[in-house]
């Protein structure tokens, strides 16, 4: 084969036109042929067969598609109106229902199926019925025509998966009729893109079981479209020519070649332009033209770049009739016939010079050049749109020609600045004067074979996403109709629907390719570069500032469904950025994991903008495995955005968090789709003033550490048999404080709390699997059981034990006058609690003892005048009106230590063991009717208002309105209760002692007592485990943390308290300083209550750190 090649030499300066001219005429036009026979051979040809597409069509060639578009798009005859022509519900049309199937489509032959496509194929069957047979040709669950599994639907360039839509190129042939039906779960949304031919054309009828070279024919075809590139197989007398050409500014390059009839079947170019972004002004400005056979109008007119099959810019891509490649080359292969000649006229209208490379490949051509159509490819922005008032406002026209010709695919370039989903549009093509189109497609990604809005590049040899930006900015897609090219006879219009108003702006530029007779031109004119350009200037949407958006958080995880971005422009201005997240296709049950950066570790408020539609579920959010509060309906009957929803304060340290949404239903009203629209989630910094946070290097798993060693390596000692603690007070090295009213005793009771600091212990032991804590836990739970404090056949509960005379007492004063009956209702409350976790015999007798303590209490101790319980009793449960020193109590009938006669009586018909309902709710009235009853809890302080008094008060009314059912009780428990505690925050160091994130203990006591501190926090987090409500978890850690700081590491030894106004007296300070930490403690009582709420923070799953058991 000998090749000739011209070498013309560069032009630079301004516009220098050269053309070489050799003519050759055609002869004159051959008859149309008879009607053809195609074997399966032959269709597996036309796959890659570019040549073919200039024959012109016979009469009665068409192409069409069945797909699930929505019917209630209508044409009416009568009226001639179009109805509903933008309905967009185009997931599931179809013909009619015939039983359990449902008819998809129906096909007279001869014809054959070149393209099938879905967004959403399931297991459900789709069968194939051809030619009149009563069993169906193919029958596949409708994922099976997709996945590869099944012949001879294995290619991958003909079967695969494109930024999730589903394609299948393998033709399926039918002589008779098609018929298409689908049964159980198919899926949602298909496309049957068919051709039938002229009656004569004799087709085979399509099996499953092909021959070995029809086999053979589709892996040749497939490696064939499976490696798109620049150079295709050399044909004979091909010729190859070679230009190096330059322009300036203005410039203007013509090559022209008269020795037809021939063909180009290849173009390859290269040109030098700048780096991106500046290229896509430059493959804008210059332009490519080419007319056939010395005609007046091009009938090829483009930018360079879209020519080529992609814009904005160079964008590398491979396919069958074009593409870039990597090293910049350009190249064409559609096959351009012509009779007498070409001419190539490249335009430069930028103002910079540029260097071009350009070969073209050239056949001469066998038979009648007139019988073959010219190429036309052209570019427009918005020409010749349809002049029907009702399609004008939703079609957009892509080509609009006369025939006869063939249409063989667009390129489709869409600036969308803003952002969302540009593509809902779905593609009509009208044939021949059609008033309805023959081909009514389901979206514009669907056309183009993706699905889902996804912004995901791919490439192959028929449909192409070249650029996306993420669908904000430059979307550049391309459909190649190779085997479904469309026949016209008279005329053809493609149009695709555009949602989006080119005033948003969302602005579509458009190459359209196709094949017309000789001598006929088309209606599209040359652009200027003032259209082709610089329309693409930036819109910058209203934005919340410092908010994450939805759509940019990136998906880690989702169990079902799609998430992609959603464009709410349409729906007003109340969404940031104009974008949300949308997911879609889930069910209940369904979770999706979004990550949430955090730059750095502190406390941060989480809120978020969500959006309500009628198609939306309730959802459940979760914040790294923790509730964001109760769940959220999305319903409303419109589309709105939620306004900026408030998930709380959160502590997070600096790296991903997990948000997570689950769906867990629909309201009633609801469209049951099950949608969530996620505007943005917005992280600002917020440490409360009280906000301490945790030291990596103590935390509070090393604080109740400590305290537990404290206790058993220095507080227990032996007693008849079991363990018991040396003292109620002992200073930093366990030592009795003897001088003290707490001094030489212990037992149960307030200060002294055996069987409370017994709990605790048990509780740590089981956290730890700590079988040695366990067993002194229990022996000092023996000790009160065995060793005489309790008086079994009446329930009556003594406090305490005179450790330096064995003798028992009621006080602290180690006095019998008095004892408080709420303190014993404490006992017998923390021996029903106890019993909850430990074996029989022991768990039957606490139990028994508990209820008797009830009712000793029910039976002997009298209402005071105002309706409460006495603060103290004599022993036989008269009222003692005195203080501890025998002056009035002020706190006589207003003290927070009767709540614990409450948590008995709650805690015991909750267990069924007795039923103190109505007691419960008499009681509980009192305490709200007064405002709450929140006094000094603590037997020697007296003061209204007792930080203790209203923890206790909210975690005993917690109980109290689940019992109760009473919504009104458990409203005050957060709204009087839990609340009241702020008074007393302290959010600074006082007088140089590290007060800031504890608590005081009363107004007339500047002290902050620990154990109080602690029943805080416990408090705090049964609020937060119960409401998802993170300040409430903050504030029970900060309690924790600030605790932690009065630890001495050496010992174990957690003081009391702090002082700071040397309330207390500087002789109970450590050094006798004037302000600081008092230099004892209750080993069972303070050192020993932050256990339990440590241990809930652990199984809340918010504390960190690895301290192990002593």
């Amino acid at each position: 084969m000998q090749r000739w090649r011209s070498n013309l030499s560069a032009f630079t300066a301004s516009a220098v036109l050269l053309t070489l001219v050799l003519t050759i005429w055609s002869s004159a036009a051959a008859p149309a042929g008879a009607a053809e026979t195609l074997t399966y051979l032959d269709l597996i040809g036309r796959l890659t067969d570019l040549e073919h597409l200039a024959t012109l069509p016979e009469t009665g060639e068409k192409c069409a598609q069945w797909s699930s578009w929505d019917r209630r798009s209508k044409y009416d005859e009568a009226s001639g109106r179009y109805i509903d022509w933008d309905a967009n519900g185009d997931g599931g049309g179809i013909i009619r229902r015939e039983g359990d199937e449902l008819v998809f489509a129906e096909m007279e032959g001869p014809g054959v199926i070149w393209r099938i496509w879905s967004a959403l194929p399931k297991e459900g069957h789709v069968k194939i019925y051809l030619d009149g047979a009563a069993e169906p040709a193919v029958d596949l669950s409708f994922i099976g025509y997709f996945n590869r599994e099944n012949e001879p639907f294995t290619y991958p360039a003909l079967v695969h998966e494109a930024a999730r839509g589903q394609n299948c190129y393998v033709p399926i042939p039918f002589q008779k009729s098609c018929k298409i039906t689908a049964q159980g779960d198919w899926g949602a949304y298909y496309h049957f893109t068919y051709t039938t031919y002229p009656k004569g054309t004799i087709l085979p009828t399509f099996t499953r079981e092909l021959s070995q070279a029809e086999k053979d024919a589709l892996a040749k075809a497939d490696e064939i479209l499976s490696g798109c590139g620049p150079f295709a197989p050399p044909q004979p007398d091909e010729t190859i020519a070679t230009h190096h050409l330059s322009s300036s500014g203005g410039g203007v390059c013509t090559i022209g070649n008269m020795e037809g009839p021939g063909a180009i079947k290849t173009l390859r170019l290269r040109l030098d332009p700048p780096a991106e972004p500046e290229d896509r002004e430059t493959l804008r400005e210059w332009t490519i033209q080419i007319r056939w056979d010395g005609e007046r109008s091009p009938s090829v007119w483009a930018p360079l770049g879209d020519f080529f099959g992609t814009a904005a810019g160079a964008n590398v891509y491979h396919s069958l009739p074009c593409g870039l490649t990597e090293d910049g080359w350009w190249y064409s292969h559609w096959f351009m016939p012509f009779a007498s000649g070409y001419e190539i006229t490249l335009v430069n209208d930028g103002d910079r010079p540029r260097k071009v490379h350009l070969e073209v490949v050239t056949v001469p051509l066998q038979g009648n050049a007139r019988r073959l159509g010219r190429f036309h490819a052209k570019w427009h922005r918005d020409a010749l749109l349809p002049e029907d008032p009702e399609r004008r406002k939703i079609d957009w026209t892509m080509l609009k020609t006369r025939g006869p010709g063939r249409f063989c695919g667009v390129m489709l370039h869409v600036w969308n600045p803003r952002g969302g989903w540009w593509g809902e549009g779905d593609e009509k093509f009208f044939v021949d004067g059609e008033v309805f189109p023959s081909t009514f497609g389901t979206g514009s990604e669907d056309y183009f074979g993706y699905a889902w809005c996804d912004p995901a590049l791919f490439e192959n040899a028929y449909h192409n996403q070249t650029i996306s930006m993420g669908n904000r900015g430059h979307i550049s897609v391309n459909r190649w109709h190779i085997t479904d090219n469309v026949p016209f006879q008279k005329s053809f219009e493609a149009a695709i629907e555009k949602y989006y108003p080119n005033d948003r702006p969302t602005l579509y530029a458009a190459t359209a390719y196709w094949y017309q007779a000789a001598g006929q031109s088309d209606p599209y004119k040359p652009v200027g570069v003032e259209e082709r350009t610089g329309y693409w200037t930036p819109i910058e949407a209203f934005k919340v500032k410092g908010a994450l958006e939805g759509e940019n958080l990136k998906v880690m995880a989702h169990s079902a469904g799609n998430a992609a971005p959603q464009d709410m422009y349409g729906f007003g201005p109340d969404w940031s950025g104009d974008t949300h997240l949308w997911w879609t296709d889930a069910r209940p049950g369904a979770t999706l994991d979004l990550a949430v950066p955090v730059e750095k570790t502190g406390v941060y408020r989480l809120t978020m903008q969500l959006t309500k539609a009628v198609d939306y579920g309730i959802a459940q959010f979760y914040l790294d495995g923790r509730k964001l509060g109760g769940p959220i309906d999305l319903y409303n009957d419109g589309v709105v955005a939620t306004g900026e929803r408030d998930m709380g304060l959160h502590e997070l340290s600096a790296g991903e968090h997990v948000l997570r949404i689950e769906i867990v239903g629909a309201n009633d009203k609801a469209v049951k789709s099950y949608m969530v629209g996620l505007d943005y989630v917005k992280l600002e910094e917020a440490a409360p003033a009280f906000y301490l946070p945790e030291d990596a290097d103590y935390t509070i798993l090393d604080s109740v550490a400590d305290s537990v060693r404290f206790t058993i390596e220095r507080t227990l000692v032996e007693y008849k048999g079991n363990l018991s603690s040396k003292s109620s007070f002992v200073d930093k090295d366990g030592n009795i404080m003897g001088w003290h009213d707490f001094g030489n005793l212990e037992g149960p009771g307030w200060a002294a709390n055996a069987v409370g600091g017994a709990y605790e212990l048990h509780a740590y032991g089981r956290r730890h699997r700590d079988p040695t804590l366990h067993r002194k836990a229990l022996s000092i739970l023996d000790h009160v059981l065995t060793a005489g404090f309790i008086d079994y056949e009446t329930g009556f509960i003594t406090g305490y034990r005179e450790t330096t005379t064995d003798r028992f007492c009621l006080n602290y004063q180690h006095k019998d006058n008095w004892f408080c009956p709420g303190s014993m209702a404490k006992i017998a409350y923390q021996l029903l609690l106890f019993s909850d976790v430990v074996a029989e015999p022991r768990k039957s007798r606490m139990r028994q003892v508990a209820v008797k303590t009830a009712q000793w209490i029910d039976a002997n101790v009298k209402s005071t005048p105002n309706g409460w319980y006495p603060r103290r009793c004599k022993p036989n449960g008269e009222h003692h009106p005195q203080n501890a020193y025998g002056d009035g109590d002020i706190l006589f009938e207003k003290s927070g230590d009767s709540l614990f006669i409450l948590q008995l009586y709650t805690a015991l018909t909750q267990r069924n063991l007795a039923d103190y309902t109505e007691t419960v709710r008499e009681k509980i009235k009192v305490f709200i009717d007064a405002g709450g009853i929140f006094g000094s809890i603590n037997h020697d302080t007296y003061d209204e208002h007792e930080c203790v008094a209203y923890a206790v008060a909210f975690r005993v009314l917690r109980e109290a309105a689940s019992l109760l059912k009473d919504q009104r009780v458990g409203a005050f428990a957060y709204e009087r209760c839990l609340a009241g505690l702020d008074r007393f925050k302290m959010a600074e160091d006082r007088n140089g002692v590290r007060t800031k994130g504890l608590l005081y203990m009363e107004d007339s006591w500047d002290t902050a007592y620990l154990w109080e501190n602690a029943e805080a926090s416990l408090a705090y987090l049964e609020a937060y485990r119960d409401t998802g409500n993170t300040a409430y978890l903050l504030d029970g850690l900060t309690i924790l943390r600030a605790i932690s700081k009065h630890h001495q590491r050496d010992t174990g030894f957690l003081t009391e308290g702090v002082d700071w106004n040397n309330h207390v007296g500087r002789q109970h300070h450590f050094d006798n300083a004037e302000f600081g930490a008092i230099q004892y403690t209750e080993p069972f009582l303070n050192n020993l209550h932050i256990v339990e709420p440590t241990l809930l923070a652990v199984e809340l799953g918010v504390a960190t750190g690895a301290a192990t058991a002593p």
